[in-house]
């Protein structure tokens, strides 16, 4: 199983590439329904290539260079609190603007994620942007 250095402020996380391509998926579902501004939609369209693209090498969430700013770092604290309240099994977002129905770039568009397996990484996530890793 691969696995990726989530990195903000010169401090990170490693996690698996499956977890982090599931948490993703998630909080972009949860940025979308809190409307985004513009660094927020660049942030959205970055973190779709990296939740649903098939990547080689590590997942890129661009904390640094997306969620510099003191307005989407909250936005964002807020969104992992949200998935790791969550619990069960959800059908994996599809993401809003790509058709990827018959695309083989996609992947694991049709799975189903375990709230209980995201809920650790979204919590790191939250303690990274906090400072207090």
């Amino acid at each position: 199983m691969a696995s990726s250095f989530i990195e903000f402020g010169g401090k990170g996380i490693w996690d698996s590439d499956s977890s982090i391509r599931d948490l993703l998926a998630l909080l972009l579902v949860e940025l979308e329904a809190r409307g985004l501004r513009r660094k927020q939609a660049e942030l959205w369209e970055h973190w779709t290539l990296q939740a649903y693209v098939i990547l080689t090498g590590k997942h890129d969430l661009g904390l640094d260079l997306y969620v510099a700013d003191a307005p989407t770092q909250k936005l964002v604290i807020d969104c992992c609190e949200s998935v790791a309240r969550k619990t069960g099994k959800v059908e994996r977002p599809r993401p809003r603007g790509f058709d990827h129905a018959d695309s083989e770039l996609f992947e694991g568009s049709e799975r189903l994620i375990d709230l209980d397996e995201v809920r650790p990484l979204a919590l790191q996530v939250t303690r990274l942007l906090r400072g207090e890793i």
